[in-house]
């Protein structure tokens, strides 16, 4: 007998009469991208963009808000959170957008290397609404009012870097209106003292600073002076450079100290003395530069009452293989593993 596919077809479909209905779930259409809640979308989307490093950020966001209808908002949401200027095209591009959309920036990153107008950077600032962290570096000139601009009131992070001047405000009355949470003045030379006072007044519970300074600039290092018990009783972290060891008597909260530029040892331990003895325990010291002490000296520092709680002892400027060369490696080593405290190197 010849074999018919068409009526082994038709006794299959005779049988599947008989069977029982099908649960109405497995008639469901297939789910598609556009049925995920929102909040996953989100986070698709910032873990897409958070581990790209070759393909450009905008093109990643292009590609992912043409996924589906719901996927275009988190996608543009994410476009604007990270913004960074360069030129005077680019920071006319967001101004021009800004007035259009609002934008909800959280980080706002401005390099002054083309010599940004003043004018268009209060309107940069003024375009972003929502920004918690601003990073101005690179600038040949820079007004104080840009700082007292109320779309900065959910600043919590700035960062000044490698400014050359800061013009003092015309009016000394302003207030800041935000409260800083870090801080971070890096090779700056000539910054007013109103500006130093005003940051630090307008923060006391300001937790992370980093004062980087360069010894002629002596104005700036008596302003720092002047100002720092204000905020220094909230410090948890600390990184200085050229500044009066004095300065750590108010520093009853610091929990990590970081120190880079001395030349001498025995300024390292004139720091850790000032510590308030009443004081929290510092948990974690970081070292920068081969001019660090060394042997003794770094073993006395550890015995200090002010050490007793380190956990972390962290050398940066030497690499396994130079430590290794030096006499007073395994005698710091052995120390270190007797209080518990890990000993890290860092190039």
């Amino acid at each position: 007998m010849k074999f018919d596919p068409y009526r082994k077809r038709a006794s299959w479909l005779a049988l599947s009469d008989d069977l029982p209905p099908q649960p109405s779930s497995c008639r469901k259409m297939p789910a598609t991208a556009d049925s995920l809640p929102p909040e996953i979308i989100l986070k698709i989307c910032s873990l897409r963009v958070g581990h790209l490093w070759l393909v450009p950020r905008y093109a990643a966001l292009r590609g992912l808000s043409l996924v589906g209808r719901k996927w275009r908002g988190p996608a543009q949401a994410l476009l604007h959170e990270s913004i960074f200027i360069k030129t005077p095209s680019s920071a006319e591009s967001l101004v021009d957008v800004g007035r259009r959309f609002k934008m909800a920036t959280s980080t706002l990153e401005i390099i002054g290397n083309h010599h940004l107008p003043q004018e268009l950077l209060m309107n940069v600032v003024a375009a972003v609404g929502g920004v918690r962290e601003v990073r101005l570096r690179s600038f040949y000139a820079l007004q104080e009012e840009i700082l007292y601009h109320p779309s900065l009131k959910d600043l919590k992070t700035l960062v000044l870097e490698n400014t050359l001047q800061i013009f003092p405000s015309r009016s000394p009355t302003f207030l800041h209106p935000f409260c800083l949470h870090s801080l971070t003045i890096d090779s700056l030379a000539q910054v007013p003292s109103s500006l130093i006072a005003s940051l630090f007044l307008s923060s006391p519970s300001l937790r992370s600073l980093t004062l980087a300074v360069h010894p002629s600039c002596h104005d700036l290092i008596i302003s720092i002076e002047a100002s720092f018990p204000s905020i220094g009783p909230s410090l948890t972290f600390l990184s200085i450079s050229n500044l009066p060891p004095t300065l750590l008597k108010s520093c009853s909260s610091l929990e990590t100290l970081e120190h880079t530029g001395f030349s001498s040892n025995g300024l390292l331990e004139e720091y850790l003395q000032n510590l308030p003895e009443d004081g929290e325990r510092l948990k974690e010291l970081r070292t920068h530069g081969r001019d660090l002490p060394v042997g003794k000296e770094l073993l006395r520092i550890l015995d200090l009452p002010t050490c007793e709680g380190l956990r972390t002892l962290q050398l940066a400027g030497w690499s396994d293989i130079d430590v290794r060369r030096t006499e007073w490696w395994a005698e710091l080593r052995k120390a270190c593993e007797q209080r518990a405290t890990a000993l890290r190197l860092r190039e």
